[in-house]
């Protein structure tokens, strides 16, 4: 039977704090992460070309005339 110490069960636990120790010393590359990508969108949405057009179509509608055929025929 296997027998865990005291201190091997202590370090099997979740520790946030280490995690939150990671992302601190790594900030520059988590923001590089987000912010890279953000500027060159912004950048390439400035210098698109703005180009809008609508367009539209108006209709009257059609009034058929009454079928004056007295057969069921097509």
């Amino acid at each position: 039977m296997d027998i865990k110490t005291e201190t091997e069960i202590i370090s099997d636990e979740v520790n946030l704090y280490d995690y939150w120790k990671v992302l601190v010393k790594r900030k520059k590359i988590f923001l590089g992460i987000f912010l890279l990508p953000l500027v060159i969108a912004i950048i390439v949405s400035l210098f698109m070309p703005r180009y809008y057009r609508g367009e539209s179509e108006i209709t009257s509608p059609v009034i058929s005339a009454p079928i004056l055929s007295t057969s069921w025929e097509y």
